[in-house]
């Protein structure tokens, strides 16, 4: 199934790096909410033709992928893949490129418990989570997932960045709106019978439970939250409707390869992502990405203990 894919033309790239440069200017390192603010502001700069094809990626729910690419920024492939994730490597205006891109689509924000509460993430392997099911493993196939399905304030978008992948290693994809899900089986999937467990990267907080439906929203045209990898079922019949949904999805999996200057975006309600496994060198030149969590709304974590709206959620 094709995926809808902007290729950017010179003078746009060019506009991209001016936008770049005024934001290098106006970085403050020292407090990310004000720096991030900024950045939604100057997304508004962008190439018309980018933010127009954001704006139809956003609103065209119905789109049997619910995911686009957007190819041809200016990253700098020299830039070695970092070995620790607390690394001092830095890939400052790709950092900045994916921010841009994703204001598109709403409200950047990160998890206290990821990556130190980095907002930007990077996704390179680590030796020690070699045989991990995290994105910093990699012999591991990661299995396809929606983002941070356990959480009640999971993404809405999910924007990837390629800086560099030489093993041309392919990330996964299938969204619900191409499943015929009208067996009455999956009717079971909206009901809260399955257990969502923290996922690894998480667990920094203990290892919390959460009971709750896999689809919710119309029957007809569902939402989805899923990670079979860190599930359980409450009873044989959630297993068995479980086990169909993982089945159809097995057998609708496409892949896409991201190519260095490449912008995934993803709807991270409708459409799961996983990617193949792969033999990493640790040598400074492995597979390395920049993922960024979307919030359509930054109130939604308002409702919190600290009674405050922040873009670092626990």
């Amino acid at each position: 199934m094709s995926i809808k894919h902007l290729i950017l033309e010179p003078s746009e790239v060019r506009a991209i790096e001016y936008l770049i440069d005024g934001a290098l200017n106006h970085l403050n390192a020292s407090n990310i909410e004000e720096h991030l603010h900024y950045l939604s502001v100057l997304s508004c700069g962008l190439p018309q033709r980018l933010r127009k094809f954001v704006k139809e990626f956003c609103n065209t729910i119905d789109d049997a992928t619910r995911l686009c690419l957007i190819s041809n920024f200016k990253f700098n492939t020299d830039i070695p893949t970092p070995l620790h994730l607390d690394s001092n490597t830095l890939s400052l205006s790709e950092d900045i490129t994916v921010c841009l891109v994703a204001s598109l689509l709403g409200e950047v924000f990160g998890w206290k418990e990821e990556q130190g509460g980095r907002v930007i993430h990077n996704v390179a392997p680590l030796k020690h989570h070699e045989s991990l099911q995290e994105s910093t493993g990699s012999l591991q196939t990661i299995h396809w997932h929606t983002e941070e399905a356990f959480h009640n304030l999971s993404s809405d978008y999910l924007a990837i960045a390629c800086i560099k992948n030489p093993d041309q290693v392919a990330t996964t994809y299938c969204s619900i709106n191409s499943l015929d899900l009208s067996d009455p089986i999956f009717d079971v999937l909206f009901e809260p019978r399955f257990i969502f467990k923290k996922v690894d990267s998480h667990k920094g907080c203990g290892n919390k439970k959460f009971t709750k439906s896999i689809l919710y929203g119309s029957r007809r045209k569902p939402f989805i939250r899923i990670d079979h990898y860190f599930m359980d079922t409450i009873d044989s019949l959630a297993q068995a409707a479980l086990n169909k949904l993982i089945e159809y999805i097995d057998n609708s999996l496409d892949k896409v390869i991201l190519k260095p200057g490449d912008i995934l975006l993803l709807d991270n309600a409708l459409c799961v992502h996983g990617r193949d496994n792969f033999k990493a060198n640790y040598d400074g030149n492995d597979r390395w990405l920049k993922r960024i969590n979307i919030t359509r709304d930054l109130y939604k974590s308002c409702n919190r203990d600290d009674d405050k709206c922040s873009r670092i959620l626990r």
